[in-house]
């Protein structure tokens, strides 16, 4: 059925209209009374041939309405195969048309489309992997243990130097030209590059020069 109605409890309703339950997109034929009404939707829809939005929450309307257009349905979440079988998904993210998705057991999966999902070798063995972000041009993982992966495709994964020692590492994101990851006891580390820590990319030059030696005066 793609409307049904019944009526509002006692107060409600808008001066004694009634409530509808719209299942499909179409234009129905209502008895709303002048009243204040609180629009929920998951569509776009017109109330009395006035566009308003689906969460619009409370309106107030002066005069009878006679009929309600719903433009269009949100589809709803279709479920995948993950390729994570029973392994928790603890994150997952999208860039240079690819999804990213990771979890339990140093699983890690792709998918161009979101559809159809390929296991990858994440570089984190049986460990957890629990947070992926991507950013200019580069997917980089973290989790458990201080491991850190980066990946410029999403299909091969290398390992990098964390700054986190044992301690997991348990999110990381990418903005303004900076990667930053955070986790256990207080722990944060930031990568301009994704690769690199910054202290790892200082080196210091000494310079030495030859001195004349030294002269004993009698």
């Amino acid at each position: 059925m793609a409307i049904s109605s019944f009526p509002p409890a006692e107060g409600g309703g808008g001066a004694g209209g009634f409530y509808y339950n719209i299942t499909l997109s179409g234009t129905y034929t209502v008895n709303l009374a002048a009243g204040l009404y609180d629009v929920r939707s998951t569509a776009p829809i017109t109330v009395g041939g006035v566009a308003v939005d689906g969460n619009a929450g409370l309106l107030n309307y002066p005069s009878g309405i006679a009929n309600l257009f719903i433009l269009s349905n949100i589809p709803p979440w279709t479920t995948r195969t993950s390729g994570f079988g029973t392994n928790t998904i603890l994150g997952v993210t999208y860039g240079d048309g690819l999804y990213v998705a990771v979890g339990s057991s140093g699983t890690l999966t792709t998918s161009p489309d979101g559809t159809t999902w390929t296991t990858r070798t994440s570089g984190f063995g049986t460990t957890t992997i629990r947070g992926v972000t991507y950013g200019d041009g580069l997917y980089v993982a973290v989790g458990s243990s201080g491991t850190l992966t980066t990946s410029p495709d999403g299909t091969t994964w290398t390992t990098r130097t964390s700054g986190f020692g044992t301690n997991t590492i348990l999110g990381v994101t990418y903005g303004d030209g900076l990667y930053v990851a955070v986790g256990e006891a207080g722990k944060l580390t930031t990568s301009t590059d994704g690769i690199t820590r910054p202290e790892e990319a200082v080196t210091t030059a000494l310079s030495l020069e030859p001195k004349s030696p030294l002269i004993s005066l009698p």
